[in-house]
């Protein structure tokens, strides 16, 4: 009895132990209960601060995207991608803390249900804990899902960035494409507007064509060192340097004409295109004098004594220079004993008031002709006035010391000079030539030309680039018509032109021939002699000669032979040409059939009516055209043939 009392009594104590253990489980029980519950509100409290910050994430990138730049987007779109990694992060951490959480519930549940005799409280905490889990882990999902969407729309606010970047990647190269297309516009409009310029030189210059700068530095070191080169190896030519177009045109002289040519620095560089027009003008005016060789004279050949070197070493001509300073004079006789050429050339040295041609004749008869490119401007000036305002800098840069540029009076003082010598040594110089640098001053010549009773002149222009220079000749030989040589500029010479069309019936040889010898009566009838140069059915080639003016006040002539005045109804004497009468007025005349139509084109050559005179005869041709089918005195072929038999002795004479 004793036994069983004393086991049940250990029973009892081990229940009453087993009792505590189970009470002091239960309170451990609630103690974790309570700090799950405080973790749970913990992680509530901190998923809510996350919805702030997201929210925030959210505000911010709305007010960072729009005004960010295309530049800026990659950086804007790593900031974004850094937020929501770390958002990531913390959710995962969350994640695993609740996981554990999660795992020990589970542990203390197992336990608990190995132990049936878990109180009801326990049991009602793990159920609300439960509860509490599942909103937890709503409100996780909810948070994912709002992530997720989130990315996606952070991923489409990328596409939709990229497409406009791409966009405006398009749009810059359309751009960048337009901006090549309009360089290459303006550079072609450029280069032809240069070659436009350079059409008008004269046919034969070589420097039509612009000169291959790479070729020629590649040729001449000298020329290599002062040029630049681009990435495509292209040189490229500072004009506006003095020492670069020195060297520039010593090295064209070389390639192009086998021309040996020092140009001292500080002195005058000379512009090849320009001197080549001239020669070549020159050149033209002696073919129509039927000279092959001439002999010519440079006033003031200068240090390079570029004239008469290219005279004689391109065309073979007989030269002579003359300068008045000791200097110049010397430089220019080593630069024509560098090329070997003391039989063509002869350089004098003049004093500055002598007469310009005394000197040179006195070592020859005659000359065929003299050329000059005088300083253009007066001692007070070093550029010509731009009137305008509209006229364009120029290419190259100045160069020439003051005596080479300028000089008392400038260079009208110093061509009228010329001209008045020209009328003294007339039957010795067959040609006076000159070029002149300011347009102004060709027409004050050309009036002090008309003033001396100089009608037998020419004008034309040179061109190079920007730079315009304009030459004048003058002779005092009739029998050269300087009008006839043709001008490099085709305007200068068209303005000397007057025309008219005569229609066809038919375009038959007998109808042309009709016209020409109706033509023909009408200049017998004016008394004006005809010398053929060219006459057939497809082109006719006059020059006619009046010398007296039988065109004008031909309706008081009407009138008088209406009224039946003896010197009208009876066919009067002719008056007769003088011996010593100039003929006031030589024209050429052209007459070209042309489809049903015939050209008549009159161009004025010589004499003291000038082109007034051409538009009056023409007037007449047309006034008369119809009456020469009518009887009037006309002048045989007989007495035409005399007058010009008689005209041309005395010219030959002259």
């Amino acid at each position: 009895m004793d036994k069983k009392i004393s086991d049940l009594k250990k029973k009892i104590e081990v229940l009453n132990t087993t009792t505590d253990g189970i009470i002091g489980l239960q309170k451990k029980y609630e103690r974790e209960i309570q700090e799950i519950a405080v973790a749970q509100a913990s992680v509530t409290l901190e998923t809510r601060i996350l919805d702030t910050k997201m929210g925030l994430v959210q505000k911010q990138f709305e007010k960072l995207c729009p005004g960010v730049k295309p530049e800026d987007m990659p950086k804007a779109m790593e900031q974004m991608k850094q937020t929501v990694d770390k958002l990531q992060a913390e959710l995962a951490e969350k994640t695993s803390t609740d996981r554990d959480n999660a795992q020990e519930l589970l542990e203390i549940m197992r336990q608990l249900k190995e132990n049936d005799e878990m109180p009801v409280k326990a049991k009602e905490k793990l159920d609300q804990m439960r509860a509490e889990l599942a909103v937890v882990n709503k409100e996780k999902d909810n948070l994912k899902v709002e992530i997720e969407e989130k990315k996606r729309k952070l991923k489409k606010a990328t596409e939709k960035k990229a497409a406009k970047m791409q966009e405006m990647e398009k749009r810059s190269e359309s751009n960048r494409i337009k901006k090549q297309m309009l360089k290459d516009r303006i550079a072609k409009r450029q280069f032809s507007q240069r070659m436009a310029r350079n059409n008008l030189m004269h046919e034969r210059n070589i420097y039509r064509r612009v000169p291959d700068f790479t070729q020629l530095a590649i040729k001449f070191p000298e020329f290599l060192k002062v040029c630049s080169l681009d990435l495509n190896g292209t040189a490229h030519v500072d004009f506006k340097n003095p020492d670069t177009l020195r060297i520039l045109t010593k090295c064209l002289l070389k390639q192009d004409f086998q021309l040996d040519v020092e140009i001292p620095p500080g002195k005058l560089v000379p512009t090849l295109p320009l001197r080549l027009n001239y020669i070549l003008w020159i050149e033209d005016i002696m073919e129509k004098m039927g000279i092959a060789e001439p002999v010519g004279m440079d006033i003031g050949c200068g240090a390079s004594c570029v004239y008469p070197l290219l005279a004689a070493k391109w065309k073979g001509w007989q030269m002579f220079g003359t300068d008045i300073t000791d200097e110049i004079a010397k430089s220019a006789r080593e630069n024509v004993s560098r090329n070997q050429l003391e039989e063509k050339i002869h350089i004098i040295q003049q004093e500055e008031d002598a007469p310009i041609f005394t000197e040179v004749l006195q070592n020859r008869e005659s000359l065929h002709f003299c050329m000059c490119n005088p300083p253009f401007f007066d001692d007070t000036t070093t550029s010509p006035e731009n009137r305008t305002g509209r006229r364009a800098a120029p290419r190259n840069a100045p160069t020439g010391n003051s005596t080479e540029l300028a000089c008392s009076g400038g260079e009208v003082a110093f061509i009228e000079r010329i001209l008045e010598e020209s009328i003294k040594v007339s039957d010795r110089v067959s040609i006076f030539t000159t070029m002149i640098g300011i347009k102004h001053d060709l027409g004050v010549l050309v009036k002090k030309l008309r003033h001396k009773g100089i009608t037998n002149y020419i004008e034309t222009h040179f061109c190079q680039g920007n730079t315009t220079r304009w030459g004048l000749a003058w002779t005092f030989r009739e029998d050269l018509l300087l009008r006839r040589v043709q001008c490099i500029n085709p305007s200068l010479s068209d303005s000397n032109r007057k025309s008219v069309n005569f229609s066809l019936s038919n375009t038959s040889e007998e109808s042309v021939r009709f016209i020409i010898e109706k033509l023909k009566r009408i200049f017998r009838d004016l008394e004006a002699a005809i010398e053929v140069l060219e006459e057939s059915t497809s082109r006719v080639d006059w020059i006619v000669r009046a010398h007296t003016n039988t065109w004008s006040h031909q309706r008081r002539k009407r009138r008088q032979m209406l009224q039946n005045e003896p010197s009208a109804t009876t066919s009067p004497e002719r008056k007769k040409i003088r011996l010593d009468d100039k003929p006031i007025l030589v024209a050429e005349v052209f007459l070209t059939p042309r489809d049903n139509q015939v050209k008549l084109e009159l161009m004025y050559l010589n004499g003291e009516l000038g082109r007034d005179g051409i538009h009056q005869v023409l007037q007449y041709i047309i006034n008369n055209w119809r009456r020469t089918d009518q009887k009037t005195p006309v002048r045989t072929e007989e007495q035409n043939e005399e007058d010009l038999e008689t005209i041309s002795k005395q010219e030959l004479g002259s």
